[in-house]
């Protein structure tokens, strides 16, 4: 397994691993006990997961637990990442550096376009380890080194790259310190969604958090697309805090119905998650969404529901 991954399979262990081992256990209880050996390899492998996992939030930048998200007639403010970290916890952390104040998180990487790399802007130093203090985290510091750059097409104060030795691209997204009010300061002003996506693809919940990368294209762009990214854009954001829940329920990740991935011309992806009641998550801002109307969202799982003029995707990995 390569560093690209390990990315992956450590990025889906977050609130989501709970759900998929009640999952395994159900599965357990169908087949019998000629497959439990196979369910408690695969049990295990969750378990010291969730153990890594645990150790890299920790050790991982992370919100300040004691600064909410704020609402104010601007729109909701995400707070700046307390970058702060636990010398008790000795794990790998998410790949981040700090350049001009902010704190940039690796969003995806790209594969089939270098041409998004722009103007150089400095080099990481990749000094900021599970021991760090406080004052190490300075300008150009962060968890991997390597020189960074602006990207085509994109402002720098929110997305910016690094290159791999193969060549491939990964993008970091400064998902804090901002304030956003409606959805069109994301999906157009900062992604630029409208207009510049050649396809869409899907994928529905179960397939997403077992890796099954069961993903559909859709043969067309239906102007349902193109309606539901107008309700996005004319929505307002709210603390994912403040979805209301079903009982049993106990986050938003538990109403969670289909991923969405917008492919870009530049080779980019605007991944979305799809939850009950019309709620829409940027996957590279999960703290906030924004919910479209019952009639749009209605008529977009129908068609992903049904795989309307889609073609399945072959599988890759």
């Amino acid at each position: 397994m390569n560093s690209k991954d390990l990315y992956h399979a450590m990025s889906e262990l977050d609130d989501d691993v709970l759900e998929r081992s009640e999952a395994a256990g159900e599965y357990k209880k169908k087949n019998g006990w000629l497959k439990y050996c196979a369910v408690a390899a695969c049990l295990c492998l969750v378990i010291i997961g969730t153990v890594i996992w645990r150790q890299s939030v920790a050790s991982a930048p992370h919100y300040n637990k004691n600064t909410e998200l704020t609402v104010s007639e601007y729109g909701v403010t995400i707070p700046k990442m307390d970058v702060s970290l636990s010398a008790n916890e000795a794990a790998d952390m998410f790949a981040f550096f700090i350049y001009q104040g902010r704190c940039y998180v690796q969003y995806e990487w790209v594969y089939d376009n270098t041409d998004i790399v722009g103007e150089y802007l400095g080099t990481a130093t990749g000094l900021i380890d599970e021991w760090t203090t406080k004052e190490g985290y300075v300008e150009l510091a962060g968890s991997i080194s390597g020189d960074f750059y602006s990207v085509q097409g994109y402002d720098p104060s929110f997305m910016l790259c690094m290159t791999d030795a193969d060549g491939t691209v990964s993008t970091y997204i400064c998902n804090n310190g901002i304030t956003l009010k409606y959805g069109s300061e994301l999906y157009e002003d900062r992604l630029h969604l409208s207009g510049n996506f050649q396809s869409v693809q899907y994928e529905s919940r179960s397939s997403w958090y077992f890796s099954q990368r069961e993903r559909y294209q859709m043969n067309r762009i239906h102007d349902i697309i193109l309606d539901f990214i107008k309700d996005m854009d004319l929505a307002l954001f709210i603390p994912c805090d403040l979805v209301p829940l079903e009982e049993g329920k106990t986050s938003i990740v538990d109403t969670e119905l289909y991923h969405l991935y917008f492919q870009m011309e530049d080779g980019t992806t605007v991944h979305l998650r799809l939850h009950e009641n019309g709620y829409v998550r940027f996957q590279g801002m999960l703290k906030v969404c924004v919910q479209v109307s019952e009639e749009s969202f209605n008529k977009l799982l129908e068609l992903l529901d049904n795989h309307t003029d889609a073609t399945a995707v072959s599988k890759t990995y």
